[in-house]
């Protein structure tokens, strides 16, 4: 009765997890973690073993923002910054995340995930909970995290999954390790977003990071996620925070993932992934190069990420390229547009306006156009009316469009284009191009998120 019990729970879940991906039930395991479609291809495989590792320096990662991970961790949440090898608690997540406007919480995520990863790639740990008993009687303590078969927390020690009757890799040993679905999991999860335990393939499902995110509540209120297909987004495009997930020509899978970072002066070409296999290779899964790891996607070190074109040559001919999910915010909301003449910001025309997009539509990449009223510069112009009208591009977090100001009593009318970049939830000022103006100053506009 229990057996037939847990194979219906299995079969329930299977179902469920059908509905974001696809399931498949294989040999000892129901739910498989890392596929054997999502295993890499020998090719793909040969060619990030000769990728070049680095250590991780918060330092100098750059978040979308402009500001390194250190620097802007150290304004807004240092507790996350290692110390001893710990984080701050979830208390201290759950406070700052509630606090913060939509891009400090989407550059918060990020950095969170990449706090994490330059934890767990410290090749130099010492497991003193662990000792791997070798076939030559010598045994050896762990050091590092490894790559382990299903894996998702690399503070417990449990067996590797026995994936099919190929794999082979430290089936009787307990050891600490992660797979590359488990990595992403795990440095999610200290982000306070939980994720359901999938393959690489299963989180490459934009639902499934849209679903953690809305569970999340008010610490993640207006950060989404949008999806690129490899073509729409490439190499030259990865920003800091991409989810990267590498598919397999043949099969259509996807079959590997990790998390795209750069450092400052260099593209986002080095990935936070769980490098190894379950059916071969065994030795390198527990080295330098095996489990945790960052690598610098270029072909030689001295590129340092920056020769793009290098890793298009190289990129294996068995793989169609990368899915990316990156993460963005939610436009709709209501905003406060500012207005001065150049050299006289001290007392701008201020007034409200509300981007207000339909909930069934994409929260992104749709054009909108708004309305306010308020009074010209130190109130001494008079009342105007003034309409927004613009669009938001998702890919490079951009706000542009045009500001055209009806003046109430004189009935002249100026337009204006601007376009800005939204780094922070308060643009500051900003320079805009004259495209009508009668004889007005040159303008410049700030927009802000009202809280």
């Amino acid at each position: 009765m229990k057996k037939n019990s847990t194979k219906i729970t299995g079969y329930v879940l299977c179902l469920w997890l059908v509905l974001l991906h696809s399931c498949t039930f294989e040999h000892e395991v129901s739910i498989p973690f890392e596929q054997r479609t999502d295993n890499i291809t020998p090719d793909l495989e040969e060619w990030m073993d000769a990728l070049p590792t680095e250590t991780m320096k918060l330092d100098k990662i750059l978040l979308p923002n402009g500001q390194t991970v250190k620097e802007f961790m150290e304004k807004n949440d240092p507790s996350v910054l290692p110390k001893g090898g710990r984080m701050g608690t979830e208390t201290d997540r759950a406070r700052v995340l509630t606090d913060a406007g939509p891009q400090n919480r989407k550059n918060l995520l990020i950095g969170y995930m990449l706090a994490e990863g330059a934890i767990i790639t410290n090749k130099q740990t010492k497991f003193t909970d662990v000792s791997i008993q070798r076939t030559n009687g010598v045994t050896r303590e762990q050091l590092g995290i490894w790559y382990k078969m299903g894996g998702s927390d690399p503070t417990d020690t449990k067996k590797p999954l026995r994936q099919s009757k190929s794999s082979i890799c430290h089936l009787e040993s307990n050891f600490h390790g992660l797979d590359c679905s488990g990595l992403m999991i795990w440095v999610a999860k200290k982000a306070m977003l939980n994720l359901p335990r999938l393959t690489a393939s299963g989180l490459a499902n934009i639902k499934v990071w849209q679903a953690a995110l809305k569970a999340a509540g008010d610490k993640y209120d207006k950060v989404d996620v949008k999806a690129y297909e490899y073509g729409k987004l490439s190499y030259d495009d990865l920003q800091t925070g991409d989810l990267v997930f590498f598919k397999n020509k043949a099969s259509g899978q996807i079959h590997h993932a990790g998390i795209a970072y750069g450092n400052v002066g260099e593209k986002a070409t080095a990935i936070l992934n769980s490098f190894g296999r379950d059916d071969k290779h065994c030795e390198r899964n527990e080295s330098s190069q095996g489990g945790p790891v960052a690598m610098r996607m270029d072909c030689s070190k001295e590129s340092k990420g920056t020769d793009v074109d290098c890793i298009k040559k190289q990129y294996p001919a068995s793989n169609e390229g990368i899915v990316v999910l990156r993460f963005i915010t939610k436009v709709a909301d209501n905003w406060e547009l500012s207005m001065a003449c150049q050299g006289r910001t001290s007392e701008p025309a201020r007034l409200t306006v509300k981007i207000d997009i339909p909930e069934t539509a994409d929260q992104n990449d749709q054009p909108f156009e708004t309305s306010g009223d308020g009074m010209d510069y130190e109130g001494g112009g008079g009342p105007f009316t003034a309409t927004l009208k613009g669009k938001y591009y998702s890919k490079d977090n951009r706000l542009a469009g045009e500001i055209v100001v009806l003046f109430t009593n004189s009935g002249t009318v100026r337009i204006d284009s601007f376009d800005a970049q939204q780094l922070q939830d308060d643009s500051g000022w900003l320079p805009t191009k004259k495209i009508q103006n009668n004889g007005g100053c040159s303008l410049l506009v700030s927009l802000k998120r009202q809280r």
